[in-house]
């Protein structure tokens, strides 16, 4: 008798937590770049009582998160495409009050319809995390752009550059490579070292 009531205990824990949804990978369908919102559709397939599987529905209006906040206008934000691949996380509570204020008179709990994604999941590093790792480096990278901030044994630097064209700011000094355009006054206190030529369109005081 107790090990049929333990059984049926089970099975009602069991069937509640098949229906508990927590966090999932997601396929972005359409960004909203306006409204920050995203239709996405889950990957995999959802596991029914009657043990048939079945695709995740497409969820409408899922809030995307960056670490911005508007109240400082301070943050990063990165473009989202279609077919980008993201983490869906699906809240404890309906994100309706979050979302207008007003309180739900039936809430959901760990609903699909209260989900929240955070981009930029990853199945195949492209060799910028190694060099994160390597380099003791916060890289921000867009294609041939980057901005490197790193602490290896040789000291603080930040490293700005574009192709072939680069400014590293370390406690040695300031190197640039490539050519410098400067629209504006220049007033430099200390020594000017020209290895080479020195053109003026105009003159130059000294």
């Amino acid at each position: 008798m107790l090990q049929e009531v333990v059984e049926q205990v089970e099975e009602i824990a069991q069937s509640v937590v098949d229906d508990v949804h927590t966090v999932l990978p997601c396929r972005v369908v359409k960004y909203d770049e306006k409204k920050n919102l995203a239709k996405v559709k889950p990957i995999g397939e959802f596991l029914l009582r009657d043990g048939e599987k079945m695709e995740f529905p497409e969820i409408d209006e899922v809030p995307v998160a960056f670490p911005y906040f508007i109240a400082w206008d301070i943050g990063i934000v990165f473009p989202v495409h279609k077919d980008d691949e993201m983490l869906l996380f699906i809240s404890e509570i309906e994100l309706d009050e979050w979302r207008t204020g007003a309180k739900s008179d039936a809430p959901l709990k760990y609903d699909l319809t209260s989900a929240v994604a955070v981009p930029a999941l990853i199945k195949k590093p492209n060799g910028l995390h190694k060099r994160s790792v390597d380099d003791n480096a916060l890289i921000i990278k867009a294609k041939e752009a980057e901005i490197a901030v790193q602490y290896p044994d040789s000291g603080t630097n930040v490293t700005i550059k574009v192709k072939d064209k680069k400014i590293k700011v370390s406690d040695k000094g300031i190197d640039m490579t490539g050519d410098v355009k400067i629209k504006g006054d220049v007033k430099i206190s200390g020594n000017l070292d020209v290895s080479e030529t020195v053109t003026a369109d105009e003159y130059v005081t000294v």
